[in-house]
């Protein structure tokens, strides 16, 4: 056997012949269909996600109007109910400065009216049987 032929030149064939043939059977196309693949479908996922963020940042900034609308309300409740108790606190104080207490209104006692008189000893005749009829009158 010639003494080029030994380990280390079948070791350089087949480096050379492997890839060859990976080639000729369309490997590297393959793997690459599917990276192509993976790749738009973490793209779609990516512009999923920029849209929910968008989404959530124009809701983020409508809950925060409807916020400041709730509170500026909330301020306009409690300034009115200010203004209504001073009112009321007021009208209190000119009802008491005009009321004397010199002259109180007299006070009556209500007539009791006519008083019931004793309950009867019997009850009135009512369409019984004979046996628990209370006795007449």
């Amino acid at each position: 056997m010639m003494e080029w032929m030994d380990n280390s030149f079948w070791a350089t064939v087949g480096l050379v012949l492997f890839p060859a043939l990976i080639t000729y059977f369309g490997v590297p196309r393959v793997i690459g269909k599917m990276l192509d693949k993976r790749i738009q479908q973490i793209v779609d996922e990516l512009e999923a996600a920029k849209k929910l963020r968008e989404e959530a940042a124009a809701l983020l900034v409508e809950y925060e109007q409807k916020r400041v609308a709730a509170e500026s309300e909330a301020e306009g409740i409690i300034a009115a109910a200010k203004e209504e108790a001073v009112r009321l606190t007021a009208e209190a104080r000119a009802s008491l400065a005009d009321w004397s207490p010199a002259a109180p209104a007299p006070w009556k006692p209500r007539s009791p009216g006519p008083r019931p008189g004793p309950l009867p000893k019997c009850a009135p005749a009512l369409p019984m049987s004979p046996s628990k009829r209370p006795a007449p009158c």
